[in-house]
């Protein structure tokens, strides 16, 4: 991997996350985030928790990050 590369794995219920109008967290709202570059799954988590606010989860929600340096 050349430097600065990222490769992220991620369940489907991080995209597949809803919020109470049932509206996915979905793959552009993913890639939105990994662009910032100083992204992170810490945040990931936060934002779609934040996303799903007052929603009934019903998946679980994980993202494993790998940054080559």
């Amino acid at each position: 991997m050349k430097p600065g590369t990222r490769l992220l794995f991620y369940t489907d219920g991080i995209t597949e996350a809803e919020n109470r109008t049932e509206e996915e967290y979905g793959p552009a709202r993913l890639l939105e985030h990994f662009l910032q570059p100083d992204a992170g799954v810490e945040g990931l988590i936060e934002e779609v928790r934040r996303f799903g606010y007052g929603a009934i989860r019903t998946d679980d929600a994980t993202a494993v990050l790998i940054r080559s340096r």
